[in-house]
């Protein structure tokens, strides 16, 4: 019989198996990138700033909405920046398809113990369900 602590020693090696993928090496480089890219840096930093100024305003006794507008009008604006930044596009294309691999894993394993196992013919070319194909 499998114990518990057997299972855990798996998953972390599944881990350590997704860590040495194509896709997570994909996910370090970008978010290095990203990391010291000044440009998106201060772009992130300025808006994150605005944000702190809309949440001060909406704290206050008698907020005043027309500053909470233009905070939020700011806020946009400096999110569109952000994400039309080449090195945040590659950053968020590669969590994407980290968080992707993830989910397919988990789907995996959700499949594989339910009772019977949704299916699975263990033919991937007649699957519709784990997208691994």
């Amino acid at each position: 019989m499998t114990t518990l602590k057997d299972i855990y020693k798996l998953a972390e090696a599944l881990g350590d198996c997704m860590k040495d993928s194509d896709l997570f090496d994909e996910y370090q480089s970008a978010k290095k990138a990203f990391d010291e890219d000044k440009e998106v840096g201060d772009l992130v930093g300025q808006f994150n700033l605005v944000r702190m100024n809309i949440a001060e305003e909406s704290d206050k006794n008698e907020p005043d909405r027309s500053r909470i507008d233009a905070y939020t009008k700011e806020s946009q604006r400096l999110y569109d920046e952000i994400m039309k930044n080449p090195t945040m596009a590659a950053l968020d294309r590669a969590n994407l398809a980290l968080e992707n691999m993830i989910k397919n894993v988990n789907q995996i394993l959700q499949a594989s113990i339910s009772d019977p196992p949704s299916g699975c013919t263990h033919d991937c070319s007649t699957c519709g369900g784990c997208h691994t194909k």
